[in-house]
C-alpha cells in the first residue's frame, strides 16, 4: 500500500513538474499576443490623441493585462515623476521589477526594447513606422511561438508523466 502510495505521489509530482514547464509556451504566446494590443494601444494614444508619453502609457496601463498593466504603470509613473532621464533607462528599471512575470524570450525583450528606446525621439510619420515595424516583428514572433508551443507543450506533459512512470518502475 506504501509502495503505491509513493508511486503516485512521484507520478504526480512529475507530472505537474510537466504541466508547469509546459505552461510557460503557452503563456509566452498569450503575452505576446498581449504585447501587440497594448502597443496598438499606445500607438492610438500617442498618434492620434496626441497624448504625452506618460499619460499615454497610464491610459495604456489601465486597458491591458498583467504582467503588462504594471510594466506600463511603473514606467508612467517613473516619468511622470521624473526619476529617471529617458523612456530607455525608465523601461529597464520597470522591466527589471516585473521580469519575474514575464515570460518573454530574450529576442522579445529586445525587440521591445528597441521599440521603447525609438518612442518620443522623432516625429508622426517617424512614429508610425516605429509602429509598424515592431508590430511585424511581433506578429513573426508570435507565429514562431506558436510553433514552438505546439511541438514543445505535448513533449513536456508526456515526459512529466512518463518520466514518473520510469521512475515507479526502476524503484519497484
Amino acid at each position: 500500500m506504501l509502495k503505491i502510495l509513493g508511486g503516485l505521489m512521484i507520478i504526480l509530482s512529475t507530472s505537474a513538474m510537466g504541466y508547469l514547464y509546459s505552461f510557460g509556451y503557452k503563456e509566452r504566446v498569450r503575452q505576446i499576443r498581449e504585447l501587440q494590443f497594448c502597443i496598438n494601444s499606445l500607438s492610438s494614444e500617442i498618434l492620434y490623441s496626441s497624448n504625452p508619453l506618460w499619460v499615454a502609457l497610464n491610459n495604456v496601463s489601465k486597458n491591458c493585462s498583467s504582467p503588462f498593466k504594471e510594466l506600463f504603470s511603473k514606467m508612467s509613473n517613473y516619468l511622470k515623476e521624473k526619476k529617471l532621464e529617458s523612456i530607455g533607462e525608465c523601461f529597464n528599471l520597470a522591466f527589471s521589477e516585473c521580469k519575474q512575470n514575464l515570460y518573454l524570450e530574450k529576442e522579445d525583450v529586445e525587440i521591445l526594447n528597441t521599440f521603447i528606446q525609438g518612442l518620443g525621439s522623432s516625429d508622426f510619420e517617424g512614429h508610425k513606422k516605429n509602429f509598424n515595424i515592431v508590430l511585424k516583428k511581433l506578429e513573426g514572433i508570435e507565429k514562431e511561438a506558436e510553433v514552438t508551443k505546439e511541438k514543445n507543450e505535448k513533449l513536456y506533459k508526456y515526459l512529466g508523466v512518463l518520466g514518473g512512470l520510469l521512475i515507479v518502475i526502476i524503484l519497484v
